[in-house]
């Protein structure tokens, strides 16, 4: 039997994505995840050692066709058609006052947050419902749990 894959979009180290990683690998689930960079992923993979049921995939969420070869890059890697688990855990926080706010941010911040889901959503449902099972977790990443004035 294939081990279940959980994909977690948005990883750091020492975060949610990280406990996300240690909870789903210990659960016996193959487990991709991604960020911005490089750099964090090489860290995060070095700590658990065993590439070959947990690997980190660079992806920009805010790019529809990143995402679409990274997805593939993802199933082609972990030798599977479908994601179990999908753990959107990215968002693009705006910390400043609401006034200092330009178009262009509030922008790249629904393109990482609401629009990156959901091109995810639209990889992952299609085999979701055809197996009858699967999870979408959201969670806000660092910014739903960082209380600021602004």
């Amino acid at each position: 039997m294939t081990k279940r894959l959980c994909l977690i979009v948005g990883c750091g180290q020492k975060g949610i994505g990280d406990a996300c990683i240690r909870t789903y690998s210990r659960q016996g689930y193959q487990v991709a995840f991604l960020a911005r960079s490089k750099d964090n992923l090489d860290v995060i993979e070095k700590e658990y050692g065993n590439p070959t049921s947990i690997k980190g995939f660079v992806c920009d969420v805010t790019n529809k066709a990143n995402i679409d070869s990274t997805y593939s890059s993802i199933m082609g890697h972990f030798h599977t058609d479908h994601v179990h688990t999908l753990i959107y855990n990215t968002t693009m926080p705006l910390f400043k006052n609401f006034d200092d706010i330009s178009d262009e941010e509030f922008n790249e911040s629904l393109m990482t947050g609401p629009m990156g889901l959901f091109r995810f959503a639209k990889l992952v449902l299609p085999k979701m419902q055809e197996k009858g099972e699967g999870v979408i977790g959201i969670t806000g990443a660092t910014a739903s749990f960082r209380g600021m004035p602004s």
